[in-house]
């Protein structure tokens, strides 16, 4: 008896185009730019989910940082001439934790 599924795999959602089965993947991630910026530079998003970080966590997290940085960057959005974060919270109340003047970030165009 054949198992049944549910859908018909990533490619349905990805609606890919072009030349692979991810193509419409790789296209948007290749229009975003890896950078660093200064800290004071990105506003946190008024639209934050995690309004409660733990401080235990945070505290692992700065150590971490300190020893190895940050490996994923964050991700932000341009609005005007700052950042404002639209993922990362944690990274970056860790990266201020430890001191970072600057941190990698992704630069995507998203909206609200």
């Amino acid at each position: 008896m054949e198992k049944r599924r549910l859908g018909r795999g990533l490619d349905a959602l990805l609606a890919s185009t072009g030349n692979g089965p991810h193509t419409a993947l790789k296209d948007t991630a290749a229009d975003h730019s890896l950078t660093r910026i200064a800290v004071e530079r990105i506003d946190h998003n008024p639209y934050q989910p995690r309004q409660v970080f733990d401080d235990d966590d945070l505290a692992a997290l700065s150590d971490s940082i300190r020893a190895h940085g940050i490996l994923q960057p964050l991700v932000v959005r341009r609005v005007g001439d700052r950042y404002q974060l639209i993922a990362g919270e944690r990274r970056l109340r860790a990266a201020q934790a430890v001191g970072h003047g600057e941190v990698p970030v992704q630069v995507v165009d998203f909206n609200d």
